[in-house]
C-alpha cells in the first residue's frame, strides 16, 4: 500500500476585528481581510450584496497600510443565505474608483459571524459596477463578466439634470439599468438603459495548455496551487531538478520560462505545493534517499518566480511527504522514514505561520518490523493539525491499524489507535479540516470474511474529540494505490471520492454528507473505466490507479478529476458539484491519445478557479486544464 498520494492544502483563516459599523441585536457580521495592488488607493468601501443589489456596506480611509486591513460589515438580521462580498478602492473620499476586487460568496446567518474570513485584493481592473459613480451624468459601467453575469448599473447623475445612462454590458453582463436623476437643478428623466449584453458567463474547463514542455528533459510529478486571485504555480520534477512555472489568471497564460527551485546535483522529486492568503507559495519535496542531501526539503516564493534557497525539514532517509497548510501559512508535513534497522516509522514537523521556523521532526510512533507508512495530514484554520497513518497494532496476530496524533498547543499528542478493529487490516487513511477548526477522517478496513471492504468516517468538532465511527460505504474492494480524496467545507459537508473494483475493473465513486447527515448510497462517477490489475509485474499497481482527487473553493463548490483507462491508455476526466446543485456530466479534459496520463493533481483557489495538471507517458511534459 505504497501508492503515490495527493495532499490537498486547506485554505482557512480566522481573525478578530473591530467592527466598523453600528449594529443591533441579531445582525450578522461578515469579516474581510483586504490588501491592494494599487498605490493610489486612499479610501475603501466593502459591499455585501446579491448581484447588483447592495445589502450592506462599510467605509474606511486606507492607503494600503496596515496590510491586510481587517474590516467587518454588519448585515441586517432580516437577511440570510448566500451573499456576494467585494470591495472598491477610491483615490479620494469615494468619488473616483481606481480599483476593485473579485466578488466572493459567503453565507450569512442572523446573529452569527460568517466563516471563513473573506480574503479580497484590490486590483486596477476590472472594477465592479457598483464602485463607479458618474460625476457628470455620464454612463455607468456594464456588468462584470462574473460567473453569474450580473446586470450593469447606470451611473448616478452628477451636476447634470439627467441621470447617467446605464452602461453597456461587459462580457457576460445583461445591460445596464437606467441612471438615477441628476443632483443639480430640476430632476430630469433617468438615462437610457444600457445596450443589450451577451449571455451570462458560465465557467467551463479550458482546452489543455502546456504548463512546461522541454522536449529534451523529462518533466513529471506536477503539483499545483491556486491563489485567491486565480493565479497559480505548478511545481514539477525537471530531470533530476525541481522547477516551477507560474500561471497568470488575468491573461490566462503560463510563463514561457520555468524557474529552478532546487537545481543541486541530487534528485529532487515528488513535490507538493500550497499557497497562503497573501499569495506566498510553499513547496515541499523529497530528496534522493541515497544522496548526501537526503530528506524532506522546502522552499517558498512570493510570486512563483523567485524561490528561497532549499532548506531541510529533516535529513533522515525519508520519502513520500504529505503537506497541508491553512490560509495563514500554518503547515504540517509528515512522512515515513527509516530507523537504524531500516524499519519504517512516521514522523512530522509543523510551522506556526508563513515565515515561521519548522519544528524539530517528531517520530510519532517508533518503527516495528512491519513498519509505519502512508500518513495523511490536515491543518485547520485554528492551527490544529492531524496526522493519521498505517502501522501494526502489536497484537499477537498483528494487523495494520490506523494510528493518529494531534498537534495542539505546541505539541503532538502521544500516538493512539484511531480504531480498535482487529479482525483484518485497516488501511488508506484520509483527513480534511476547515477554517472553523472542524475535521473529518476516513479509513478503510477489510471485513472479517475478507470478501468486502468498508470505509468508515469520524468527525471532529473544534475543542472536542472525534466522534464514533460511522459507515460511509461498502464494496468488494476499495483501491489503495491512493487513499480516498476528502474535502470538508465550512458548513460541515464532507465529500469523499475513491475507486471500487467492480467486475475486475476499478470505477470512481463519490459520496457527500452534511454535518448531521448519514452517508447516502455512493454515486458512480463512471461505469466504463478499464483500469485493472492486469500487469505481469506483481508490484505494478499503476494499471489500476484511477487517482481521484477533489478540490474545494471558498463558496463550497467541489471539483473532481481522475484517470480513466481506455484499453491501455489513461485520459483525464472531471466532474463538478456546485454548492446546492448536483454532480455535473463527466467532462474529458484532454484528447492527446498518443500518450497516457501518468500522474495528475489539482489546485483550487478560494475564488473558484480550479486547475488540473498532469504529465504524459512517454512524453513527460506538464499540461493543464483550467476551470474559470
Amino acid at each position: 500500500m505504497n501508492g503515490r498520494r495527493l495532499a490537498l492544502a486547506v485554505a482557512a483563516v480566522t481573525v478578530a476585528v473591530a467592527p466598523l459599523a453600528c449594529t443591533k441585536k441579531g445582525d450578522s457580521l461578515v469579516l474581510v481581510e483586504l490588501s491592494t495592488d494599487v498605490a493610489t488607493v486612499e479610501h475603501v468601501q466593502v459591499i455585501v450584496g446579491r448581484g447588483v443589489e447592495q445589502l450592506a456596506e462599510a467605509h474606511v480611509a486606507w492607503n494600503g497600510t496596515p496590510t491586510p486591513l481587517k474590516m467587518g460589515v454588519y448585515v441586517a438580521k432580516e437577511i440570510s443565505g448566500d451573499v456576494d462580498v467585494y470591495a472598491c478602492g477610491f483615490s479620494d473620499a469615494g468619488v473616483v474608483a481606481v480599483a476593485g476586487t473579485a466578488s466572493m460568496k459567503t453565507t450569512v446567518t442572523p446573529g452569527a459571524v460568517s466563516a471563513p474570513v473573506i480574503i479580497l485584493k484590490l486590483v486596477a481592473g476590472p472594477i465592479p459596477a457598483a464602485c463607479v459613480v458618474s460625476t457628470d451624468g455620464g454612463a455607468g459601467p456594464g456588468g462584470s463578466s462574473g460567473a453569474d453575469g450580473g446586470a450593469g448599473v447606470g451611473g448616478a447623475g452628477g451636476t447634470s439634470a439627467n441621470g447617467g445612462a446605464g452602461g453597456a454590458a461587459a462580457s457576460g453582463g445583461t445591460g445596464g439599468a437606467a441612471g438615477s436623476a441628476g443632483a443639480g437643478g430640476a430632476a430630469g428623466a433617468g438615462g437610457a438603459g444600457g445596450t443589450a449584453g451577451g449571455t451570462a458567463h458560465v465557467p467551463v474547463w479550458s482546452a489543455p495548455q502546456t504548463a512546461a514542455g522541454n522536449p529534451a528533459i523529462d518533466e513529471q510529478w506536477p503539483a499545483v496551487a491556486v491563489d485567491q486571485r486565480g493565479g497559480a504555480v505548478v511545481a514539477f520534477q525537471h530531470g533530476d531538478a525541481l522547477w516551477a512555472n507560474s500561471y497568470d489568471g488575468s491573461t490566462n497564460t503560463w510563463g514561457t520560462t520555468p524557474v529552478v527551485v532546487d537545481g543541486r546535483a541530487t534528485i529532487s522529486y515528488r513535490p507538493l505545493i500550497a499557497v497562503d492568503k497573501n499569495g506566498v507559495f510553499l513547496v515541499v519535496w523529497q530528496q534522493d534517499p541515497n544522496a548526501v542531501n537526503k530528506g524532506i526539503w522546502w522552499s517558498s516564493s512570493p510570486d512563483g518566480k523567485v524561490w528561497s534557497a532549499p532548506a531541510a525539514i529533516t535529513k533522515t532517509t525519508a520519502a513520500r511527504p504529505q503537506l497541508s497548510m491553512n490560509a495563514d501559512g500554518a503547515a504540517i508535513v509528515a512522512w515515513p522514514e527509516q530507523d537504524a534497522q531500516f524499519n519504517d516509522q512516521v514522523a512530522a514537523s509543523v510551522r506556526a505561520a508563513t515565515g515561521a521556523a519548522w519544528s524539530t521532526a517528531k517520530v510519532l510512533r517508533p518503527a516495528d518490523p512491519l513498519g509505519g507508512e502512508n500518513p495523511a495530514v490536515a491543518m485547520s484554520g485554528k492551527g490544529e493539525a492531524f496526522v493519521l497513518w498505517e502501522q501494526t497494532d502489536g497484537a499477537a496476530t498483528p494487523h495494520f491499524s490506523i494510528w493518529w496524533s494531534q498537534f495542539k498547543a505546541g505539541a503532538f499528542s502521544p500516538a493512539a489507535l484511531f480504531e480498535t478493529y482487529d479482525a483484518q487490516n485497516s488501511f488508506a487513511p484520509s483527513v480534511a479540516a476547515n477554517a472553523a477548526g472542524a475535521a473529518i477522517a476516513t479509513y478503510c478496513q477489510v471485513d472479517a470474511g475478507g470478501s468486502t471492504q468498508t470505509m468508515k468516517a469520524r468527525r471532529y468538532a473544534f475543542g472536542g474529540a472525534f466522534a464514533a465511527p460511522v459507515d460511509v460505504t461498502q464494496g468488494g474492494e476499495i483501491d489503495d494505490v491512493a487513499a480516498p480524496s476528502l474535502v470538508l467545507d465550512e458548513l460541515g459537508t464532507a465529500t469523499v471520492s475513491w475507486a471500487f473494483r467492480i467486475q475486475m475493473k476499478y470505477q470512481v465513486y463519490a459520496s457527500r454528507a452534511g454535518l448531521t447527515e448519514a452517508w447516502p448510497t455512493a454515486m458512480a462517477m463512471e461505469t466504463d473505466d478499464a483500469a485493472a490489475d492486469d500487469s505481469t509485474d506483481p508490484f505494478a499497481h499503476w494499471p489500476r490507479a484511477t487517482l481521484p482527487v477533489l478540490g474545494l473553493d471558498g463558496a463550497g463548490n467541489v471539483s473532481l478529476a481522475w484517470r480513466k483507462r481506455v484499453v491501455k491508455r489513461f485520459d483525464v476526466w472531471a466532474r463538478r458539484f456546485p454548492k446546492g446543485g448536483t454532480w455535473s456530466t463527466p467532462t474529458l479534459l484532454e484528447t492527446r491519445d498518443t500518450g497516457s496520463v501518468d500522474w495528475l493533481a489539482m489546485g483550487v483557489g478560494t475564488g473558484g478557479t480550479a486547475i488540473v495538471v498532469w504529465d504524459y507517458d512517454p512524453e513527460y511534459d506538464i499540461w493543464a486544464a483550467i476551470f474559470r
